[in-house]
């Protein structure tokens, strides 16, 4: 079992969207399962947790890249979502994804500092 915390400040959540909001509240404490997507020691990871029967893809990256993920462990012909950053340090935007029947996306990662 992995353990899940998150902090931010109230000042700070003040400037998040709703959406946002509502992703972290539902965030499970955690996992049932993880696996490795794709990633390099040192340059970037990809991982899907699983919880309460959701899978959620996390990131950790240093540069802007492009990938194609094998989603296989999906079911296909669902849905998801994708958060990601906006055009500055408080900004997001949502993006609702079809998982295709070959399983596979191609998504443009932003790094971190």
């Amino acid at each position: 079992m992995v353990q899940i915390n998150f902090y931010e400040s109230p000042t700070g959540m003040q400037h998040i969207p709703d959406y946002v909001k509502e992703f972290l509240q539902n965030i499970p404490p955690y996992w049932d399962d993880s696996k490795f997507i794709d990633g390099y020691p040192g340059k970037f990871v990809i991982i899907a947790h699983r919880g309460n029967n959701q899978w959620f893809i996390s990131n950790g990256e240093k540069i802007d890249k492009e990938l194609t993920l094998d989603l296989n462990f999906l079911p296909a012909n669902s849905k998801g979502y994708i958060i990601t950053d906006g055009d500055d340090s408080m900004s997001f935007r949502k993006k609702i994804i079809p998982i295709s029947k070959d399983k596979k996306m191609k998504i443009t990662i932003k790094g971190n500092e």
